[in-house]
């Protein structure tokens, strides 16, 4: 690995990968609202004594932070990814990329919390490590941010206000003004600044605990930055005010024993860790919700699972051992190529499906979960359901298409595969069981239905096939319900013919199809592209009515099934 400042130089041709296309959407955009871009909406009441009813502990900067009762913890999404391909004369490769101030922020970010009532957010974070001051849109491997983050230039032993000053503006993103200092009251704090931010909807303070106090040597040696964002527009003073004089004079030291992992539990999550390999990306999910008393973590070999939801652990963990194990399927049969083996992908799974909406967005709510690809994350909506089977099976079925998305978007490297290939054998995937160790899929009989009703129609319609192989993401996407419901039917139902009825056709003329489509995308990169290849010397017409043959008679299904 090329020295950190000599990163980019001796690349010759570099492309930025997208978000794949997920069952949800192409892109997961606004997953969080912007910290720089309030809403209207109506200005949040002026503080009460009565709104602080609890405490965080944040073991991190040796904390207690006083919080209003409707508090709702939001760990830190996964950073960004993005995939470049790498040439160096005839020689090229991948290689996975981070914005450095993005992988900075992760690092120096303790906690976050959404304040519904008022319309804001609190944030705390560590002053650990100088901002990449010079290169913070540069996109680095973590390889090369943990170059920079054991440099000198890194370090924060001789912290002075200068530098205080930077780290506060690459955390909050703001320009700020000297900062004046405050009276720390009975807090135990040494120091309490404002920085003044220029703005009424971002408000930050920096705080020091006085070590030296008696009793308070244990507490980390780290500077506190806290920053209240109002994410509606409002009165900026009120939530200043809010802070000052409800939050800070009531935080206070953290105990020498509180907050400490008993030796029981310790002795259960390193037994639960075994074997499973260390990675940045399960790092930073550990991390990220470590302040978080109500969220926790599940891990297998190639997923981290994070939740909050009390009553789903055991949900959880039976989902994350069939998620792996179709992991292991899908690599079997779809070999990909691109090197998946060092991979680790997060599952984040929420308590309620208000909390789903407010992450994916109001574009996105319609959707039962999301594979979003620069984050490498698989978010899934809560599955109200009268009995434990009945939404394990629907949960499973979400984590399963997703999975496959999540999985093919590693396996085939810089390449986005076509909508029809990707969203046809998501889809399929949902129905898949292990029977004694054996893979196998059966029918959709929902998707079916959808199926069924557009062939029967009268006066009869054409099979668009056509256009669903030319078809992008967007235009997958778009329209009502009932224009996707049959988009996703159709897209499943061309892949289980080709899978499971191609071969009952005469002269099988359809078959390879998949192969031909994976050995094009690797060669060209480009889906449309890989389509025309794999379906080359195919006649669509006679496909398509050899598709509806097929699902039109019971005979050729039964026959299918048993395949």
């Amino acid at each position: 690995m090329k020295g950190f400042h000599a990163i980019l130089p001796h690349f010759l041709a570099v492309f930025r990968r997208g978000t794949v296309a997920t069952f949800a959407a192409l892109v997961l955009a606004a997953v969080l609202p912007a910290l720089l871009a309030p809403s209207a909406a109506a200005a949040p009441p002026a503080v009460q004594p009565a709104d602080i009813r609890g405490s965080a502990l944040l073991p991190a900067v040796g904390m207690k932070l006083p919080l209003p009762q409707d508090a709702q913890a939001r760990p830190l999404p996964p950073v960004d990814t993005k995939t470049y391909v790498l040439t160096r004369g005839s020689e090229s490769w991948t290689e996975d990329r981070h914005r450095a101030l993005d992988l900075w922020y992760a690092t120096q970010h303790v906690a976050e919390w959404v304040l519904p009532r008022r319309g804001s957010r609190l944030i705390v974070g560590a002053v650990t490590l100088a901002p990449p001051m010079g290169f913070a849109d540069t996109d680095v491997t973590r390889e090369q941010f943990a170059e920079y983050t054991n440099s000198p230039q890194a370090s924060v032993e001789a912290l002075d206000e200068r530098l205080l000053r930077l780290w506060m503006e690459s955390f909050t993103g703001c320009s700020l003004g000297e900062p004046r200092s405050l009276p720390p009251g009975r807090t135990r704090l040494s120091r309490l600044m404002r920085f003044p931010t220029g703005r009424s909807d971002i408000h930050a303070w920096a705080m020091l605990f006085d070590r030296g106090s008696g009793g308070l040597a244990h507490l980390p040696d780290v500077w506190i930055a806290l920053v209240s964002v109002l994410d509606v527009a409002g009165d900026g003073a009120a939530e200043e005010a809010f802070v000052e004089k409800g939050v800070l004079p009531a935080i206070t030291p953290m105990g020498r024993f509180e907050g400490r992992e008993s030796p029981a539990a310790r002795t259960l999550r390193e037994r639960a860790q075994r074997g499973v390999r260390q990675h940045p990306t399960r790092d930073a999910a550990h991390a990220s919700v470590a302040a978080h008393s109500d969220w926790w973590a599940l891990d297998s070999e190639d997923y981290v699972l994070l939740s909050n939801g009390n009553t789903t652990r055991r949900l959880a963990t039976d989902l994350l051992e069939d998620l792996q194990e179709a992991r292991a399927f899908y690599q079997a049969a779809f070999p990909g190529f691109a090197d998946t083996s060092d991979d680790v992908s997060v599952v984040r799974l929420f308590a309620s499906a208000e909390e789903y909406d407010a992450y994916v967005g109001p574009d996105y709510a319609w959707t039962a979960g999301l594979y979003d690809g620069n984050r490498r994350e698989l978010v899934i909506r809560p599955i109200p359901s009268k009995t434990r089977d009945a939404a394990y099976r629907r949960a499973l079925q979400t984590a399963l298409h997703e999975g496959f998305h999540q999985y093919i978007h590693q396996a085939t490297g810089i390449a986005q595969p076509s909508v029809w290939f990707n969203e046809g054998y998501a889809c399929l995937f949902e129905c898949l069981t292990f029977r004694n160790g054996k893979p196998m899929i059966d029918e959709d009989a929902s998707r079916f239905r959808v199926l069924e009703a557009f062939l029967k129609a009268k006066p009869p319609q054409p099979v668009p096939l056509r256009a669903l192989l030319g078809m992008d993401y967007e235009a997958f996407y778009a329209g009502s319900d009932g224009d996707r419901s049959l988009k996703y039917a159709l897209g499943w139902a061309l892949v289980y013919f080709l899978e499971r009825g191609a071969p009952l056709v005469r002269n099988r003329p359809y078959a390879g199809v998949r192969e031909r489509y994976l050995a094009a995308l690797q060669e060209t990169g480009d889906g449309a592209t890989a389509t025309a290849l794999a379906f080359q010397g195919i006649d669509l017409d006679a496909l398509e009515r050899d598709f509806r043959s097929f699902w039109t008679s019971s005979r050729d299904r039964s026959l299918a099934k048993r395949r």
